[in-house]
């Protein structure tokens, strides 16, 4: 089973894009089980899911090195993320986001990124 790990503190800040412009995600997970009782739950063992730089998935962090494709609707439309948080929220995460990219604000702030091939953001996947 593929899940998010809720349970460390300060995941929110893992991916650049839910601690700088879309804050609303924690809510979207507020009421998600903590990540071992779903694994005890099915008997389960928690492996890291590192999703790499060009991952082609479209779920909602595959594009962590690829900031751009995040202003793209169509893109946006695949990820359930962006109905969770609602319209407003959404609208204010682009328009940032791509002020961000135009001044080189966002590659001041996750340049290191550049030189990952894979990034852990949280997902796990629950191996019984």
């Amino acid at each position: 089973m593929l899940t998010f790990d809720t349970d460390e503190p300060g995941w929110q800040d893992r991916f650049w894009l839910t601690r700088d412009y879309l804050p609303e995600f924690a809510a979207v997970l507020a009421g998600f089980p903590p990540l071992a009782k779903m694994a005890d739950a099915i008997g389960a063992r928690a492996e890291p899911v590192p999703v790499p730089w060009d991952c082609a998935d479209g779920l909602f962090e595959a594009y962590w090195r690829r900031p751009g494709a995040y202003l793209e609707d169509r893109v946006r439309r695949a990820m359930s993320v962006w109905t969770r948080v609602g319209p407003q929220a959404e609208q204010r995460a682009v328009r940032s986001l791509g002020d961000d990219l135009e001044s080189g604000r966002w590659a001041e702030r996750n340049g290191d990124l550049a030189d990952l091939d894979a990034a852990d953001l949280g997902l796990r996947l629950l191996v019984s």
